[in-house]
């Protein structure tokens, strides 16, 4: 298998102790999204894009534009350092969404779950700061085993 895609950012919301912060304004231009899917098709070509963001109405509505340019559409929400319950419900709505998508462009959407979920969802590994895991993976490889996680020594 060999892709060669582009990263689409519709706006996830990163959280932390007193902010949330999106990476695009409240409301996308979704003649300027076209526009910049259009280059990825056919400037870049680029055959997948991965569409990220934590509002699923979003993500579907650029994903449905570029399902109509005929761009393989890699789904997957981006849920930085929300509750387990909050995540949950974000995936299922995600899940729900992408074989509608997939409707329009047959074999060509991929739902993606649980995306970089062990670091960055509250809940999963005790911590203080979405930092922590990645420091005590850094001060101990050997927590990685066979590609799992071990969260007790």
């Amino acid at each position: 298998m060999q892709h060669q895609g582009v990263h689409y950012d519709t706006g996830p919301v990163f959280r932390g102790p007193g902010y949330a912060i999106s990476t695009r304004p409240p409301a996308l231009d979704m003649a300027v999204v076209r526009r910049e899917l259009e280059v990825v098709r056919d400037d870049l070509h680029a055959h997948p894009v991965r569409i990220v963001g934590s509002q699923v109405d979003r993500m579907t509505a650029v994903a449905e534009i570029a399902c109509g340019l005929g761009i393989e559409v890699w789904f997957p929400p981006a849920v930085f350092e929300y509750s387990m319950d909050e995540t949950t419900a974000r995936l299922v709505a995600a899940a729900k969404e992408a074989p509608r998508l997939d409707g329009v462009q047959p074999g060509r959407v991929i739902f993606v779950a649980g995306s970089e979920l062990t670091l960055l969802m509250r809940g999963l590994i005790e911590r203080s700061s979405v930092t922590d895991p990645l420091k005590r993976l850094k001060a101990d490889p050997a927590l990685l085993g066979h590609g799992e996680l071990r969260t007790q020594p």
